[in-house]
């Protein structure tokens, strides 16, 4: 499995607002269930990780925000 692009690179996180990230991860905060319907599953666990704070989930913005913007997955 790989991991969406976390960079900010075109094909990442560049467009993303902080607001949108943290709304991101807060439209889960209130899910009833952690069951993700098969179309919408991804390897994340979004419904786990939706009880974060905002502040919180906005450090791993401003963290990821540091990071150097890559294309594609490269191992080190």
């Amino acid at each position: 499995v790989v991991s969406s692009n976390l960079t900010p690179h075109e094909t990442g996180l560049k467009e993303w607002t902080r607001a949108r990230f943290v709304g991101l991860f807060g439209s889960f905060a209130s899910a009833k269930s952690s069951a993700v319907p098969p179309e919408v599953n991804t390897v994340m666990p979004w419904y786990e990780l939706g009880g974060m704070t905002p502040e919180d989930v906005g450090a791993i913005y401003d963290y990821l925000r540091t990071l150097p913007p890559r294309s594609r997955y490269e191992p080190r």
